[in-house]
């Protein structure tokens, strides 16, 4: 496993909410079931452990020491429920800060289900936690399986720089979603024109379980005393 960062040929494809103002990784390219990274994040997402495990291994042995020893690792929140594999993949891996720093207050569909809101939709979605604030980062790494429009690492991004204005903030990928030639363009240019995409039916109300509010930080913290 290696680290690759997006650069400008493949946002122009792919990725049609990123710019090059966003720093984003990623391991491998995510195309069909013969893949087997593909293979593999779909057992993560099913909360299959020996997937948990392996990348959690994998992905400690290529990232930068700098990131592992000063940087804050912050897990996308699921779309639904409280907790994710990847949330449990991420206290696997070898880190000096992980928090639950971006909570999603309404329960939506998943985006490999076809709904694909734009940041700005997504942005109504999220919050950042205040009781995972401090300190301060140096700078922050938000990890999510796998890069498809960008829609949701720049929501993230945006809920950050609004508390933070200067902040780095990194997108880590274990994989991007990258279509046959001739296929990704089209789709991308459709997704990056619709900006009246509706929420979806029931996202009406806050998550009636509470993650933020009314409780102490998380205990998953990993930081040398």
């Amino acid at each position: 496993m290696k680290l690759y960062k997006v650069n400008w040929q493949t946002l122009l494809v792919e990725h049609c909410y990123l710019d090059m103002t966003d720093e984003c990784y990623f391991t491998a390219d995510y195309r069909s079931y013969r893949d087997s990274i593909k293979r593999t994040i779909l057992s993560l997402k099913r909360g299959h452990g020996w997937a948990i495990a392996h990348l959690a291994r994998q992905l400690t042995l290529v990232l930068p020491r700098e990131w592992t020893n000063a940087y804050t690792f912050v897990p996308m929140p699921p779309s639904s429920g409280s907790t994710s594999p990847l949330h449990s993949m991420v206290r696997e891996l070898r880190l000096k800060d992980t928090r639950e720093l971006i909570t999603q207050i309404y329960d939506t569909p998943a985006s490999h289900n076809g709904w694909r809101p734009t940041p700005e939709q997504r942005v109504r979605l999220i919050r950042l936690n205040n009781l995972e604030v401090e300190p301060k980062p140096q700078a922050v790494v938000i990890i999510d399986d796998v890069l498809a429009t960008g829609s949701h690492f720049r929501a993230a991004k945006m809920i950050v720089r609004e508390r933070w204005p200067q902040m780095r903030v990194i997108g880590l990928f274990i994989a991007r979603v990258c279509h046959e030639p001739g296929r990704g363009t089209g789709r991308s240019a459709q997704l990056a024109q619709n900006r009246t995409l509706p929420l979806p039916v029931g996202v009406t109300s806050p998550r009636t379980h509470n993650r933020t509010e009314g409780r102490g930080p998380q205990q998953h913290h990993q930081r040398d005393s």
